[in-house]
């Protein structure tokens, strides 16, 4: 692959162009900034020096060209600009004047509030970085970044490597520009991919399947007038629960995201009835490896049809499951909004049945700040739009996981709280009763047992 020209504008996929655009709508329109940031958050207890922390962040900018892209719109068209430089930014939060039992809610709120904070796209960085000072010793590192340049995986390469630079650890050169696989991807061969991309998931999903003319059952009778707000519940699966799943993901040889997206697959068709049910679920959509450790928005999202056989049980969800995500990636490199905006599913007045669905597990290891170790924290999830969104992060390791945390963000003009509190606790007891008995019936499987 030739190198794209780093000076001068250069090209930005389908995905960032859209960004771009409701940027510049809700800019006209007097909105709020459209807000899409991915965030990674840990504490770390031991000795850290701001100072070098700061250096080190300055480095991560100099690596990973990505953080030094700002974007515009011409004429309608997107287009990013690679800067040669950029300020490293650390902010550092004092919070020792605080008790000392309020510390750590308050580094957390903080850190939600600024990991929603938008970007001016149009400036540099893509990056941010704060420091929460708890007590001597014990820190809260927070970094955001721009989701135009960045998604899941970002999060993991950008916490790994500022640690590694802060540590002085010699990191190989990154094999890819970022740049370089946008402009492929905006070429004549990226786009005649495109194309027959489109046209598989266009015959894939059918008319009105992104938006099905099934209600959910929990959805609202009539929507909430000028409803824009969003809520999350959370629920966590206790261990005995996920040995279970892990068991069941080692007898279909699959894994446990699998699993868990079988398990939410049979909910809904228990709530609703229907045989028929699609889940958006994200791809990283790396196969190629050298994007690996590259920082920048490769990932898309993919809409899986479950065509379910009549009286499904969980061991034939799971089948199901397992074949239509090996089939999806044999189709990766378009998302789900790029399919939509194709003509595909039309866009109704309805609430949006389609579920959004996503699964973490823990990174290989603990990123290590000159020895000394940093654990992840969770941080909320604040907005889905006006849909439901689920997201499920593993405890522990695939071939042991110890536990899930579940947290579904809803929109609430269709969905109530409690509503919404009510689908959680049932998916996880019909979870449990299906985990003791895959292969009986979704729909008739006894919950009281």
């Amino acid at each position: 692959m030739s190198h794209a020209v780093t000076s001068g504008a250069l090209p930005v996929t389908g995905n960032q162009e859209r960004f771009l655009l409701r940027d510049e709508a809700h800019r006209r329109a007097g909105k709020p900034p459209y807000i899409r940031t991915v965030s990674w958050c840990a504490r770390i207890d031991g000795d850290l020096d701001p100072d070098r922390l700061r250096a080190a962040v300055g480095a991560l900018l100099a690596r990973h060209e990505a953080l030094r892209t700002r974007y515009g719109l011409e004429d309608g068209r997107g287009y990013a600009v690679v800067e040669t430089v950029a300020e490293p930014s650390l902010e550092l939060v004092d919070l020792t004047g605080l008790p000392a039992d309020e510390r750590l809610d308050a580094a957390l709120q903080a850190a939600t509030e600024a990991a929603d904070t938008p970007f001016d796209r149009r400036t540099l960085p893509r990056l941010r970085a704060t420091l929460y000072v708890l007590r001597p010793g014990s820190h809260v590192l927070l970094l955001v970044a721009d989701h135009i340049v960045g998604d899941g995986r970002t999060t993991e390469i950008l916490a790994r490597d500022v640690a590694a630079l802060y540590s002085g650890t010699a990191l190989p050169e990154v094999p890819l520009r970022y740049v370089d696989w946008v402009a492929a991807a905006q070429g004549p061969e990226g786009l005649a991919r495109r194309e027959r991309l489109l046209e598989y998931w266009r015959d894939e999903v059918g008319e009105n399947r992104f938006f099905p003319r099934v209600r959910l059952p929990f959805a609202r009778d009539e929507p909430l007038p000028d409803s824009f707000l969003g809520a999350h519940r959370t629920m966590r699966v206790d261990r005995p629960t996920v040995a279970a799943m892990a068991k069941l993901a080692r007898a279909h040889r699959t894994t446990m995201f699998t699993v868990h997206l079988a398990t939410l697959v049979a909910a809904l068709h228990r709530a609703t009835g229907e045989l028929d049910v699609t889940v958006v679920v994200p791809d990283d959509n790396r196969g190629d490896p050298r994007t690996e450790d590259v920082v920048g928005w490769f990932a898309t999202s993919m809409a899986l049809r479950f065509r379910l056989p009549p009286e499904p049980s969980l061991d034939q969800v799971v089948d199901t499951a397992r074949e239509q995500l090996l089939t999806a990636l044999e189709h990766r490199g378009i998302s789900f909004g790029e399919v939509l905006d194709a003509g595909a599913g039309r866009r109704g007045t309805a609430p949006p049945a389609v579920v959004r669905f996503e699964y973490s597990a823990p990174m290989g290891g603990a990123p290590r700040f000159d020895g000394v170790p940093a654990t992840e924290l969770s941080l909320p999830i604040v907005s889905a739009g006006l849909g439901l969104a689920i997201w499920t992060r593993q405890q522990g390791p695939d071939q042991a996981p110890t536990g899930l945390e579940i947290t579904i963000v809803h929109g609430l003009e269709y969905y109530s709280e409690e509503a919404v509190g009510g689908f959680l606790t049932d998916w996880r007891e019909l979870t449990r009763a299906l985990l003791a008995d895959p292969g009986a019936p979704v729909a008739t499987v006894n919950l009281t047992a």
